[in-house]
C-alpha cells in the first residue's frame, strides 16, 4: 500500500514542477470584437516566468497563415517577462478563432488564442449618391 501512495505523490510532485516551469500569460484569450475587413489587427500577449528556472521560447507556431506571431529567443529569467505580438490579417469576413502554440525547453508547450468577427467593408469609400440622378432629370 505504501508504494502506490509514494508513486502517486511523485507523480503529483512532477506535475507541480511542470506547472512551475512554464511561462504564464496574463491572459490566454484575446477577443478583438468587431474589426473591419482588410485591416490587420495586433494584440501583444505578455508571458511571465514565475518559476525558478530560466526559460526560452524555442518556437512559436500559428494555427494558420492569417495569424502572425513574433517572439524573442532571448532567455526569460525568473521573475521576468516576454512579449508576443500576434497579428491577425482580417482578409475574409466572418467570425474567427485562432490559436498560437508556444514551445519551449523540456518539451513544454501551451496555447494562446485570438478571436473576433470581421465585418465586410463597403466596396467604395463613400456611399454612392443615387439622389444626383433625380436632380439631373
Amino acid at each position: 500500500m505504501l508504494r502506490p501512495c509514494l508513486l502517486f505523490s511523485l507523480l503529483l510532485a512532477a506535475q507541480f514542477v511542470h506547472a512551475q516551469s512554464q511561462l504564464e500569460p496574463t491572459e490566454t484569450t484575446h477577443d478583438f470584437g468587431l474589426i473591419p475587413q482588410g485591416k490587420p489587427v495586433t494584440y501583444t500577449f505578455v508571458l511571465y516566468n514565475h518559476g525558478k528556472d530560466t526559460l526560452r521560447l524555442a518556437h512559436v507556431e500559428a494555427s494558420c497563415g492569417c495569424t502572425t506571431p513574433r517572439w524573442s529567443d532571448k532567455p526569460v529569467l525568473p521573475g521576468d517577462s516576454t512579449a508576443i505580438p500576434v497579428t491577425y490579417n482580417a482578409a475574409g469576413e466572418g467570425t474567427f478563432n485562432k490559436y498560437v502554440s508556444l514551445f519551449y525547453a523540456s518539451n513544454l508547450h501551451q496555447q494562446i488564442y485570438i478571436k473576433g468577427e470581421v465585418w465586410k467593408t463597403p466596396d467604395t469609400s463613400v456611399p454612392l449618391n443615387t439622389g444626383i440622378q433625380l436632380v439631373r432629370q
